[in-house]
């Protein structure tokens, strides 16, 4: 009680506000810096205080693991042990602990196993060369458009739509499209043939059409493998509440007070689930917080909307703002502003974020240059200056817009003896060297695979001349026979069979050799 009752009188009048609206909906605009964490807990802390619920009766649910974390331990010093009683977890999470707790409901998925990255990879590789998609797998690169399927797969799945949705959808969308009556050209040079507008979107179409089939092939095969990902845990458990009143039932009455975190980045998967739970009637015990300027994961499908959806599922809901930040100064915070203020849709828009730090104003600095080299080489001097007036390298950090241009920068920063450490959140299995040393291994695995050898055989490593490969695969294709068989036929090049030779010696060696031992030989060797 008094640790609460000391961080409750540090609060401003509309924090406050928010800890102690503790019964119905309500919706809170937290800007940057205006201490929602501390608010939320808070508010977990003054619920036990004044309601007749007990710590398992209160759910929170945030974006990242670190979000839960902050919670817990910032609730431990209000409450201490009960507070790892209360259910703070991210919306995975949560999910992944009901289907864990209820096997009754979820005992079809008692044998799955969580999906890799390279898992959904390799399973799009192979739907992909498993059909014929004339759009989806281009001739120049196959390989292009694995990426943009594993993220348009994601996508679908976070916003709760299934492969016969999405096929109904590109019904639709086709047959529209075939009503229009302006699709051909009536006059002129082009009289008679289709507008260009309308050889894209036909093109757009067929691409979406394929697409919708390998969404459909993928849900198959995940089942067919017992996998599953985070998304599929979210659409198993809004299935559940949809078929089990009871299991619903007794969901609502265990979680009696919901609060959720971030809500700007809640996509609409996660907020079914929400809706599930509260709505019994239109006065649910719901507290979110976020704020639609925020929207950092507006690709992943979250956005306003949840907001205006918020106010309009609740009509009766509390609006509360938070406008004093205590983390920027006011220069930062008007600038910020005036760069946003336009949105015509921003529910907070004309909220003007009041600075409440104790760091000194400094002056934003803009610059131009003439090109990218001229930047690279600016920041490295403004560094150097830096470094000389005492700053240590260790508080300067550089943010980028893309990660193509960290190597650029780091480059330009190691030849004028900066030290740097480049991080990124792009995943290691996108790295051009890292997809060739996979190729290999599975080549060296599938040793009598022609599939696996064919992709090797080009790589720079083996230095093979691209129309000694040619040749190579077209006789054994007319001799009708493998590859690994055709190596022995008189004429093929030196080259070429040094290079399968090679791959049969690592295949041994894989076979009698430690993991890390043969891994560290393969990448010297190769």
């Amino acid at each position: 009680m008094s640790a609460f009752q000391k961080a409750y009188t540090q609060l401003n009048e509309q924090q406050r506000k928010a800890v102690d609206s503790i019964e119905g909906p309500v919706m809170v605009i937290a800007g940057p810096g205006t201490g929602k964490t501390q608010i939320l807990t808070l508010r977990v802390a003054n619920i036990l205080l004044k309601a007749q619920v007990n710590p398992e009766n209160i759910l929170a649910l945030t974006f990242t693991e670190n979000a839960a974390a902050e919670m817990k331990e910032r609730l431990s010093g209000l409450i201490g042990p009960d507070a790892f009683r209360v259910q703070i977890n991210t919306f995975h999470g949560f999910c992944n602990e009901l289907i864990q707790k209820h096997f009754d409901i979820f005992h079809h998925l008692a044998s799955y196993m969580p999906i890799s990255a390279l898992e959904e990879i390799q399973m799009i590789q192979e739907i992909i060369e498993s059909e014929l998609f004339i759009y989806l797998r281009p001739q120049g690169d196959p390989t292009y458009y694995f990426h943009p399927i594993r993220s348009a797969l994601s996508s679908l799945k976070k916003e709760g739509v299934s492969p016969s949705q999405f096929k109904k959808a590109i019904g639709k969308w086709k047959s529209d499209f075939e009503k229009r009556d302006d699709l051909i050209n009536t006059k002129g040079k082009y009289k008679g043939k289709m507008k260009g507008f309308a050889l894209d979107e036909i093109k757009n179409i067929e691409k979406n059409t394929e697409f919708a089939r390998v969404f459909e092939i993928y849900q198959q095969k995940m089942q067919e493998k017992k996998l599953y990902d985070f998304n599929d845990m979210i659409i198993e458990v809004v299935k559940a509440f949809k078929r089990s009143d009871e299991f619903l039932s007794q969901i609502r009455e265990t979680y009696q007070y919901i609060l959720v975190d971030e809500h700007q980045d809640t996509n609409n998967a996660q907020n079914t689930i929400i809706e599930y739970i509260c709505s019994i009637d239109d006065f649910p015990n719901l507290f979110v917080v976020g704020d639609e300027k925020q929207s950092i994961f507006r690709f992943q499908g979250a956005s306003l909307e949840n907001f205006l959806y918020f106010k309009k599922t609740f009509p009766r809901a509390a609006l509360i703002h938070l406008e004093e930040n205590y983390r920027s100064t006011q220069k930062i915070l008007d600038t910020a502003h005036a760069v946003i203020q336009n949105n015509a849709h921003s529910i907070s828009g004309k909220t003007q974020l009041i600075a409440k730090s104790l760091y000194p104003e400094v002056a934003i600095e803009l610059i131009k240059f003439s090109n990218p080299h001229q930047e690279y080489f600016e920041i490295a001097q403004l560094i150097q200056k830096l470094s000389k007036e005492g700053i240590p390298y260790e508080q300067i950090a550089v943010i980028l817009r893309k990660n193509a241009d960290l190597l650029t920068l780091t480059s330009v920063l190691e030849k004028n003896d900066i030290p740097a450490i480049m991080s990124t959140d792009e995943s290691v299995f996108s790295d051009v060297y890292i997809q060739k040393i996979i190729s290999l291994l599975k080549a060296i695995y599938f040793v009598g695979d022609d599939s696996y050898l064919s992709r090797i055989l080009l790589m720079d490593i083996f230095s093979v001349n691209p129309l000694d490969v040619f040749t190579f695969i077209q006789g054994a294709h007319k001799q009708k026979c493998s590859l690994w068989e055709f190596k022995k036929e008189k004429g093929t090049s030196p080259i070429l069979v040094q290079t399968i030779e090679k791959l049969i010696a690592w295949k041994k060696q894989s076979e009698n050799e430690s993991i890390d031992e043969f891994f560290i030989k393969l990448l010297h060797e190769s």
